[in-house]
């Protein structure tokens, strides 16, 4: 992907918008602007991607899977709950585009807070099937990870998000590599987890 990412004709940024068009719908009013350009992904997929690349990183990397192994009921809740609200903001959308009844009218940026709650649900999700999927279990069982551990990346990604709702010029392209590697890193996560449960 990286290669195909490199030497697609363009510059970086329709290069971007051409590679994760199978992602997203890539609807112009739905999505942030900078310089008058769209991000390659929508308001809600910029959350979702953005808040599941600041999960994966904060559980995989930086605590090395320790607390991903084992989630408490109230973690559970939570990730359970981010992701009903993104749902619930959905379909709340689709009955506005069926020019159906909607209880409300959603705006670019509650697309972009439900897209993050549900991201970081999403990221931790597949953090915790990558840890009982690749990982030995450790002496004595995973240690219980509560619902704080999801503070972390929830704060990184609203505070990635938050930055991205500026609209600086030079903001655009960092942006864009941003969203391409958590597309890539999402993907990887999910792959990695299936390869290893086939094998």
């Amino acid at each position: 992907m990286a290669g195909l990412f490199l030497f697609l004709p363009g510059d970086l940024r329709h290069r971007a918008h051409l590679m994760l068009q199978g992602v997203c719908a890539q609807r112009p009013s739905h999505s942030f602007q900078f310089s008058g350009q769209p991000l390659p992904v929508d308001a809600r997929m910029t959350g979702i991607y953005l808040g599941a690349g600041s999960s994966l990183l904060w559980y995989l990397l930086i605590l090395r899977a320790r607390y991903s192994g084992r989630f408490t009921r109230g973690a559970w809740t939570l990730l359970a709950f981010g992701i009903g609200v993104m749902a619930l903001d959905g379909l709340n959308s689709l009955a506005a585009d069926l020019r159906l009844p909607a209880p409300y009218t959603t705006t670019n940026l509650l697309r972009l807070a439900t897209g993050l709650l549900a991201g970081v649900a999403i990221g931790t999700l597949l953090s915790h099937l990558a840890t009982i999927s690749l990982a030995h279990r450790p002496p004595g069982g995973w240690r219980p990870a509560s619902a704080t551990t999801l503070t972390p990346p929830l704060a990184a990604g609203a505070f990635i998000c938050t930055v991205a709702l500026s609209g600086l010029p030079t903001l655009a392209l960092p942006y864009t590599c941003l969203i391409v590697a958590s597309v890539v890193a999402v993907l990887w996560a999910m792959t990695s987890v299936l390869v290893a449960l086939a094998l």
